[in-house]
């Protein structure tokens, strides 16, 4: 007669375990060798509350650009600027 058909088991997924989180140095205290110790204090302060502003910072191009300048309530006097920010 007839031989039923062989029935193979699946294969379970292997799942790796994701790896483990390292924790990153906190941009504000890394960069007090960098280009935020050699900004103005209120520009310091400022960078403590935002640490996406330490990470743009610490990838500014200094050489070519100098040190950004920061002014807390930015006015349209600044238009007239000849090296823009």
């Amino acid at each position: 007669g007839k031989t039923a058909p062989v029935v193979t088991p699946l294969k379970q997924p292997q799942i790796a375990a994701p790896a483990p989180i390292q924790k990153k140095e906190n941009p504000s205290q890394s960069g007090r060798g960098g280009i935020i110790g050699l900004l103005p204090k209120a520009f310091q302060e400022v960078c403590q509350k935002s640490l996406h502003l330490v990470e743009y910072l610490n990838k500014f191009p200094v050489s070519k650009h100098g040190i950004p300048e920061y002014y807390p309530e930015p006015t349209r006097k600044l238009g007239d600027l000849k090296k823009k920010n």
